[in-house]
This record gives C-alpha cells, sequence and structure tokens, in this order.
C-alpha cells in the first residue's frame, strides 16, 4: 500500500537460496543464478527489480559475501504485468526452471540480458515513439538467437518485419494483428500489411526516419506499441514451452472474462 501511495521503492520480499543437499556452492554460482532470476522477475512484472542486500553466508554462519544495491531498478508504478495472476508464485515456479536453463546457454544470456532490457524500457518508457522503437530492437534480438540456433542468420536486404516473421514460424506462432487493435485492422488493407509484424516495422521506419506518415494518428502507434510488446511476451512464453494463462494486455474493463487467457498455441491445439 506504500509502495502504491508514494510510488517509491522498498523491499517486499527476502528469500533464501540453498542447496537440495545442503552442500556449499560458488559465489559465482550464486551470483548467475541471481541474476538470471533478477531478469527474469523484472521480465514478469514489466519493470525492472533488483535485490538490494545479498549476503552469503559460510558453513559457520557467517557473511563470507555482501552485495548492496540494484544497479537497474524502476520505482513502482502501475505497469501492464504478464503473469499476474492469483497463482503467481506457482508459475513462477515452474517457468523460471526453463528460463534459467535457456540462461545457462551463454548466448541465450547475453540475448536476454539486452533483450529484456529493451522491454523494460518500452514497458516503462512514457513516448509511445520510444517504446515502439525499443519493441522493434527487442523483437530483433530475440529473432536472431532464435534463427542462429537453426542455423540461420538475416538475408541481405531483407526488411526486419520479414526477418522477425521468421522467426515466429520457426516458433509456429502467427503474427496476427488481434481485433482489439481496431485501428491497425482498420488500414491494413490500405498500408498492405500481411501482417501485425509488418504493421510495427512500417510504423516504426517512419518514426525513425521522420517520414511524418503516422504522426496524426496516435491512436495507431499506440496500439502498435501494445501489439509490439504482447508479441515480445508470446515469443518468449513459446520459448520457454510455457501452456498455461497470462494477464493479457488486450483485457478491458468490459471483459474481464477475457483477462486471463491461455496462451494462442493452447487454443489451436
Amino acid at each position: 500500500m506504500i509502495l502504491r501511495q508514494k510510488r517509491g521503492l522498498g523491499i517486499t520480499y527476502t528469500g533464501k537460496v540453498t542447496q537440495l543437499n545442503k552442500t556449499e556452492f560458488e559465489v559465482n554460482e550464486a551470483k548467475k543464478l541471481l541474476r538470471a532470476l533478477q531478469i527474469f522477475l523484472s521480465f514478469s512484472c514489466g519493470r525492472a527489480c533488483g535485490f538490494p542486500l545479498v549476503e552469503g553466508k559460510d558453513r559457520r554462519g557467517l557473511n563470507s559475501w555482501v552485495r548492496w544495491g540494484s544497479h537497474y531498478i524502476h520505482s513502482w508504478n502501475y505497469q501492464h504485468s504478464l503473469l499476474l495472476l492469483y497463482h503467481f508464485d506457482k508459475i513462477l515456479q515452474g517457468l523460471f526452471s526453463k528460463f534459467l536453463a535457456l540462461y545457462k546457454n551463454d548466448e541465450w544470456a547475453k540475448v536476454l540480458i539486452r533483450a529484456i532490457y529493451y522491454y523494460l524500457e518500452s514497458n516503462n518508457v512514457p513516448m509511445r515513439e520510444v517504446g515502439i522503437i525499443s519493441t522493434q530492437i527487442t523483437l530483433e534480438l530475440l529473432s536472431s538467437q532464435i534463427l542462429r540456433e537453426l542455423g540461420q542468420s538475416k538475408k541481405k536486404r531483407e526488411a526486419a518485419g520479414i526477418f522477425i516473421n521468421r522467426a515466429f514460424e520457426a516458433l509456429n506462432i502467427a503474427p496476427h494483428i488481434p481485433e482489439h487493435c481496431e485501428c491497425l485492422r482498420n488500414v491494413r488493407n490500405i498500408h498492405h500489411w500481411e501482417n501485425g509484424l509488418h504493421a510495427l516495422t512500417d510504423i516504426r521506419n517512419d518514426i525513425v526516419h521522420s517520414n511524418g506518415k503516422f504522426d496524426d494518428s496516435p491512436t495507431l502507434q499506440s496500439e502498435a506499441w501494445t501489439l509490439g510488446l504482447w508479441y515480445i511476451e508470446m515469443l518468449l512464453l513459446k520459448k520457454l514451452d510455457y501452456r498455461g494463462k497470462y494477464n493479457s494486455r488486450f483485457a478491458t474493463r468490459q471483459n474481464k472474462l477475457d483477462s486471463f487467457p491461455h496462451v494462442p498455441w493452447v487454443k489451436s491445439e
């Protein structure tokens, strides 16, 4: 309640990391685990969160390692949280093990650190233009790694929308424009958009190159921004083989029953 009123910072949870067999482990192992946990929790919460105080204990219970402060954190304010559910803790437990397995791959660790940073910035920035740009950066980072795993790469002069779309196809995700994005759907034929990724990259290019084609369409830009963030969430959840419910960005106050749908690939099966 205090954080809601003050929109500040505070310690909300404490935890303890131990091995199941109660044996000791190296400080570097703990650092990597905590880094992965910080990134995962930030992605799940929709804003950067961290651990203000970390203490490592030796077998005598004395401090052998202490770290103060979080180098990157957002103060409390309302931002969309992907996994805000009644059984939030159970979902995090099951999903983190998959995230950690991915993070243990050095190439994926580098990509996840950068991609989730841009995702968080996009989700917390007040300007939709900056949010759209950060969103596409995130999608390109993730798509590049997904295709690299498959022995593919970006083709010469390949448009970003097509390149990202290949990654979606590789994971069998349909990059459609949801019915909630009415403005995007109404003008997709006018701009010859094949799908939502094409729309997003077209609007992003218009912003970066100062063409001004969509400057008078704030609703169109806002929908593209929201759609881009949703694409990032779906791409990561599919990569983590998540098959449960999530907090939808497209939920409306009038339709609370749709607030927590299953991920799209579960419905289609």
